[in-house]
């Protein structure tokens, strides 16, 4: 009996076997023949599940590290997009803001002080020099309180946009387009100064001396070295003024810290290097015309005293004969 049913057994694993055989079998070829149609292997359940498993697993972990670290332990592009973002967007927000206030309250400003300007001017020469009504004087101090009114809202709006200013350049920077243009336009209103003083001198020297001139050229030269002399002597005034004050205030203004004390230094000597280069081209170009045409320069200069001062003296009286008696 025994025997029988050890017999039914292994008749029994015999034939699962067979058939869990020939099932494996038929699947494997199956899959080779989509296999070979599609030309990608096909994977078996068992595997799909690990798959997704371990996929899970890794966005979980990716969830994980996301949370856990910071922008800035990021790879690089991350990090780099992270931290320029702010700027460029703050940069952005304050260039907006300052449109906004240019182009919105500064214009209304403006023009509401020019018209009360105007109003208040014709109020004055409507009015008597002398004798004033009290209906002209009220009109006058109305429009004088409006027009005064008036410059203090424009102050306001002005300090408003001193103040985005003031936000905006630190992000910039030393190193950018605008310092450069800064100073650009510093430096010319600089020269620009400095050549108008120097004119205005010229010019009104060279009118209360008008009458020392012997000719128009004597008054033209008299009035180029009048305004050349001006200009060597102001000029070093202004390249004071914007080595010690203008510059270091700008950079300043433009700076983000310590970090900036090298390219401070270096932007610094080029602007002052570049304020220096009228005088440098001035003595320079002088120096080599004296050089090379100082002789002749001297000889001509002396000559033009000699008759200058024959001029002056008129002709010399001829010697009178003396007589024999």
């Amino acid at each position: 009996m025994i025997q029988r049913v050890e017999v039914w057994l292994i008749v029994m694993v015999a034939i699962l076997s067979i058939f869990s055989q020939g099932y494996f079998t038929s699947s494997s070829a199956s899959e080779q023949e989509n296999e070979h149609e599609s030309g990608q292997p096909k994977k078996s359940n068992s595997w799909l599940r690990d798959d997704k498993s371990s996929t899970a697993d890794a966005e979980h972990h990716h969830d994980d590290t996301h949370d856990e670290y910071p922008h800035h332990l990021r790879r690089d592009g991350e990090s780099h997009g992270s931290a320029l973002a702010p700027r460029e967007e703050q940069i952005a927000q304050i260039q907006q803001d300052l449109e906004d206030l240019r182009d919105g309250r500064m214009r209304d400003s403006l023009a509401r002080t020019h018209r009360s300007k105007q109003l208040l001017d014709q109020a004055k020469s409507n009015a008597g020099w002398i004798f004033k009504s009290d209906e002209e004087k009220q009109r006058i101090e109305r429009l004088d309180a409006e027009h005064n009114r008036d410059l203090r809202a424009l102050a306001e709006v002005k300090a408003e946009e001193k103040a985005l200013e003031t936000r905006i350049k630190p992000l910039y920077g030393i190193v950018s387009a605008p310092f450069y243009i800064e100073q650009r336009n510093t430096i010319r209103s600089c020269v620009a100064k400095v050549q108008e003083v120097a004119y205005n001198q010229a010019w009104y020297s060279g009118l209360f001396n008008a009458h020392r001139a012997e000719s128009l050229t004597d008054l033209l030269l008299q009035f180029l070295i009048e305004w050349l002399m001006g200009y060597v002597l102001m000029y070093p005034f202004a390249v004071g003024y914007y080595a010690l004050w203008a510059a270091p205030w700008s950079i300043y203004e433009y700076s983000n810290g310590v970090v900036d004390i090298i390219p401070a230094a270096v932007v610094w000597v080029l602007g002052v290097g570049v304020m220096l280069l009228p005088l440098i081209a001035l003595f320079g170009g002088g120096y080599l015309i004296f050089v090379k045409y100082g002789e002749q320069i001297a000889e001509t200069l002396r000559r033009r005293a000699e008759e200058s001062q024959r001029r002056r003296e008129g002709p010399r009286p001829r010697p009178q004969a003396v007589g024999h008696f």
